[in-house]
C-alpha cells in the first residue's frame, strides 16, 4: 500500500495544471474530480485486500488527459488495464478497458463510482505486482 500512498501523493500535481497545459488547448483538472477519482481508486483497493486474501493491487499510474479526465493505468505482467474518470454534469462517470496478457480478450465498459462491482474487482485483483 507504500506505493499507492507514494503515487497519490505525487499526483497532487495535477491540480496544479491550468487550461493549456499541454500547449494544446488542454483543460484543468478540476479538484472534485481528483478526489472522487482518488476515492474510487482506494474504495477498489481496499476492497480487493479485504476480500481476496490481503491480495494487494499494483498502484496505477494517475494521470491527466487533455480532455479533463483523469486515467488510471495499469501494466502488469499478468493484466492491463486502464480506467477513465470524468465529471458530466453533477455525475462522475468511469469507462474501463482492459485484458489479461495470456489471451488479450479485451473487456470494456463503464462501471459504478459509487459502490464495487464484484466482478470488477475479481478480474482487478489480477493487477498485482
Amino acid at each position: 500500500m507504500a506505493d499507492l500512498v507514494e503515487e497519490i501523493n505525487d499526483s497532487k500535481k495535477i491540480l496544479l495544471l491550468e487550461d493549456n497545459w499541454d500547449y494544446l488547448g488542454a483543460s484543468s483538472i478540476s479538484q472534485d474530480l481528483y478526489m472522487e477519482t482518488i476515492r474510487f481508486l482506494l474504495m477498489y483497493s481496499m476492497y480487493i485486500y479485504e476480500n481476496y486474501q490481503k491480495t494487494v493491487i499494483q498502484s496505477p499510474e494517475i494521470n491527466p488527459c487533455s480532455n479533463g479526465t483523469i486515467d488510471l493505468s495499469w501494466r502488469t505482467q499478468k493484466a492491463r488495464m486502464l480506467i477513465n474518470v470524468k465529471k458530466k454534469g453533477d455525475v462522475f462517470l468511469a469507462s474501463f478497458y482492459g485484458y489479461y496478457t495470456e489471451n488479450r480478450l479485451p473487456q470494456e465498459g463503464f462501471i459504478d463510482m459509487n459502490k464495487v462491482d464484484q466482478s470488477r474487482a475479481l478480474w482487478m485483483k489480477e493487477l498485482k505486482h
